[in-house]
């Protein structure tokens, strides 16, 4: 197993009296895309700006790349590439003006060849207000890895694209990953996460429960369960369903009970060939 880029052990994150993040755990490996699944609400966010020191946890302990973001969030300034759900941009900062900005402060040569690459050929002098969404949201990608970072932090990076932008991202991202980045993609797609992601997590928003659905090419860990474990149970509650359903039901008008024995075995069926598929 390659060196632990991310680790995040029993992270907590509130608003007032409002849970947004409920003792998480998860450990993001070198060179792999992790994948962080979720409904809008559920706290990828919170998790993602403070692993980026954006905002300091409530408890538990995290560290990128050797560094907790907490105590010292101006060491991560080098490490880590960040790609916000908000860019954030002065209003009239042209596409080459912030491409020029973002790579003095990290101390390297303009990236315009991502630009290029990322569908904004001739807009170099375009104003960040001119912009469509896509483009502002392609320009805070090309910012978020001009100074190629070990670790990446995507927030919902396909929204708003279209499909050959999509297409070029997911392309990057590859060839940043056989370069060694360490890359968080969170996402409520779930065919996004299942096409890029080594392994995937599940953030709910009413328990805030950590699972991990894919180990495609690292392996889970002890925390996390298949997507075989999760349909299992899907498909166990509806065989339950089903099966009280078969047994207990009642006539309403004569009020005697209609369940029938044999109709609550051929119930378990759908769920016994289940069971030898996963």
């Amino acid at each position: 197993m390659s060196e632990a880029m991310i680790e995040v052990k029993n992270f907590c994150k509130l608003y007032d009296n409002f849970v947004a993040v409920d003792n998480i755990s998860f450990t993001v490996h070198q060179g792999e895309i992790f994948g962080l699944l979720g409904p809008n609400g559920a706290g990828k966010t919170s998790t993602l700006e403070s692993l980026e020191g954006l905002r300091p946890p409530n408890g538990g302990t995290l560290w990128v790349a050797g560094v907790d973001p907490a105590a010292a969030p101006h060491k991560l300034r080098n490490l880590i590439g960040v790609q916000l759900q908000s860019a954030g941009l002065p209003a009239s900062i042209t596409a080459g003006e912030a491409m020029k900005l973002f790579c003095a402060y990290h101390g390297v040569a303009p990236r315009f060849d991502l630009l290029d690459r990322l569908g904004l050929t001739g807009k170099r002098n375009a104003e960040f207000q001119g912009l469509s969404t896509g483009m502002q949201r392609r320009l805070s990608l090309a910012l978020a890895v001009a100074h190629e970072p070990p670790v990446l932090f995507l927030d919902e990076p396909t929204a708003g694209l279209d499909v050959a932008s999509r297409v070029e991202l997911h392309n990057l991202m590859r060839e940043l990953k056989e370069k060694g980045t360490t890359t968080i993609l969170a996402t409520h797609d779930m065919a996004e996460a299942e096409e890029m992601s080594d392994r995937v997590a599940i953030l709910l928003p009413a328990t805030h429960a950590m699972n991990a659905l894919n180990g495609l090419a690292m392996g889970g860990t002890a925390d996390f369960y298949p997507w075989g474990s999760i349909l299992t149970l899907f498909v166990g509650g509806l065989t339950a369903f089903r099966l009280a359903w078969y047994l207990f039901r009642w006539d309403s008008q004569s009020s005697e009970r209609r369940g029938h024995p044999l109709m609550a075995l051929l119930a378990l069926l759908p769920y016994a060939a289940w069971l030898l598929i996963v």
